[in-house]
């Protein structure tokens, strides 16, 4: 169920059930707004209902959980804004699990939310030796900002996970569509109960590519 004032109208004029996909195509980045519409179905001809709002309550898809009332047990399929403690502190006696390799959810695919544009994800404080000019730098936090990069964005420069969350696909959205042919995302593993969350959105941006301490590119298989 949403909380957004505008949707929540749209199902009551409705006054059905309504279920509906996410207004993006299957393994591109998710839309936050809708010029991002606009532009994935450009060739359909679409009703819009427009909010004209930038600003996100979290900006990432929902968490996707599994329960179990014959064992109790709690299977998270896919994190979101909605962690594992907030439901074990409703129903304490359960057990959790984390299945993030489950096939039959959505985002599962290693493709997900990819962009149009060779993507990799550093997750280690690396130098970059690389043309500054051709490559397009996602950062979180500011580590990065000095080394000047032509094209140089961030999450969040003060390191907030909340933000980032609020950030990460309108940022994505942008740099698919500046003149560069690669993009260089930093996420540093970090002590957040929202880490894995975006790590799980941004690994499968990369196609699952990571970049290791020689700097060659990998295709990793870790998508979780």
């Amino acid at each position: 169920m949403p909380s957004n004032k505008i949707a929540l109208d749209f199902l009551k004029k409705c006054n059905v059930p309504v279920a509906a996909p996410s207004a993006n195509k299957y393994c591109h980045v998710s839309p936050t707004n809708y010029k991002h519409v606009l532009k994935e179905f450009k060739n359909l001809e679409l009703t819009i209902i427009p909010n004209h709002s930038e600003i996100l309550d979290i900006g990432i898809e929902s968490s996707i959980f599994k329960l179990n009332f014959e064992d109790n047990v709690i299977e998270l399929l896919r994190p979101g804004f909605i962690t594992v403690d907030m439901l074990t502190n409703i129903l304490p006696n359960f057990n959790t699990i984390n299945n993030f390799e489950e096939n039959n959810v959505p985002g599962s695919d290693k493709k997900h939310y990819a962009i149009k544009k060779k993507t990799f994800l550093l997750t280690k404080n690396l130098d970059i030796n690389l043309n500054k000019d051709s490559i397009s730098f996602l950062d979180f936090g500011d580590k990065y900002k000095s080394y000047g990069f032509k094209h140089y964005h961030t999450l969040s420069k003060n390191y907030d996970f909340y933000k980032a969350m609020q950030n990460l696909y309108s940022k994505l959205h942008f740099i698919e569509n500046d003149n560069t042919e690669l993009l260089i995302i930093y996420f540093p593993e970090e002590n957040n109960k929202y880490y894995e969350v975006i790590y799980n959105r941004l690994i499968r941006c990369c196609s699952g590519n990571l970049i290791n301490n020689n700097f060659n590119l990998l295709n990793s298989k870790k998508l979780n």
